[in-house]
């Protein structure tokens, strides 16, 4: 096997290493399964999409985030957090 070094900005290259987290993939197997020749990105989109749903993202979510895309983009704050009474209304 190759080593290959390449340099990124460090932001580019903490997105990679987070990313990569999230899919408990070393950052190699992420890196690799984006940039092989006919890489299937529709399939990895796909993938990415069932997972979210299965962990509570409304379906369509990937399409939404998608469009936001801008630099001048900022996500609104997030607001205080709430108590909510016991589930099962005692």
């Amino acid at each position: 096997m190759t080593t290959l070094t390449i340099h990124l900005e460090e932001d580019l290259a903490r997105y990679v290493e987070e990313a990569a987290r999230r899919e408990h993939k070393s950052i190699t197997a992420w890196v690799e399964e984006r940039i092989k020749p006919g890489a299937d990105r529709a399939a990895i989109l796909a993938e990415m999409e069932a997972r979210a749903v299965a962990n509570g993202y409304p379906p369509g979510w990937l399409a939404l985030y998608g469009s936001l895309a801008g630099d001048d983009f900022v996500a609104p704050p997030r607001g205080p957090t709430r108590r909510v009474g016991n589930i099962n209304g005692d």
